[in-house]
C-alpha cells in the first residue's frame, strides 16, 4: 500500500536554476575544450554535449504544469 501524499525531497527551484546553468554552460566548456584535446577530441565532445543537454533538461523539466 503506498501512500501518495508522502513528501518527497526536492531542491528549491533556485538551487536547481543554478545546478542547471552550471551544467549547460560546463558542457559548453567542454565542447570548446576538446579542439585543445585531439586525443580525446571525440569523447570531450560528446560529453560537452550529454552534459549541456543535461543541464537543459533540467531548466525544462523543473517547469510545472499550470494549476498545480
Amino acid at each position: 500500500m503506498s501512500n501518495s501524499s508522502a513528501a518527497r525531497f526536492e531542491l528549491p527551484m533556485a538551487a536547481r536554476l543554478i545546478i542547471s546553468f552550471v551544467l549547460f554552460f560546463g558542457g559548453i566548456a567542454l565542447l570548446a575544450l576538446a579542439f585543445r584535446i585531439p586525443e580525446y577530441e571525440a569523447y570531450i565532445f560528446s560529453a560537452g554535449i550529454l552534459v549541456s543537454s543535461l543541464g537543459l533538461g533540467i531548466a525544462i523539466h523543473q517547469r510545472r504544469p499550470v494549476g498545480h
